[in-house]
């Protein structure tokens, strides 16, 4: 569950969609289902893109809808101090799946014949 979720899940608003179009969404446990059955051990979960994050970006996509793309410059100060924290919050709560963002570390096993 995040912040992100939650606006589409409320809203119907999808902020990455904006970001980056056409996008396929899995559930945590389809995507470990969907790894597993493709012949994949899955070895550790990690999570990135918190509160912080999510919740800037979203901030930061209202404003370039009202105010244009120029305020992206107007923010470069506040994008560093916000990446700085998150950076921090993704150290803390990389184990806690309230991510945006998950990397799953795996490795292909062998085939038995």
């Amino acid at each position: 569950s995040n912040f992100y979720g939650f606006f589409y899940k409320h809203f119907n608003y999808d902020p990455h969609k904006n970001l980056y179009g056409h996008i396929q969404k899995f559930s945590l446990i389809n995507l470990r289902e969907l790894i597993r059955k493709s012949g994949f051990k899955i070895l550790e979960t990690k999570f990135s893109a918190h509160y912080t994050n999510q919740i800037y970006d979203a901030v930061l996509q209202f404003l370039v809808r009202k105010l244009g793309q120029g305020v992206r410059g107007i923010m470069i100060p506040i994008s560093a101090i916000v990446g700085v924290v998150s950076l921090f919050e993704t150290l803390l709560f990389r184990s806690v799946p309230i991510g945006l963002d998950v990397q799953i570390i795996c490795r292909k096993q062998r085939s038995v014949r």
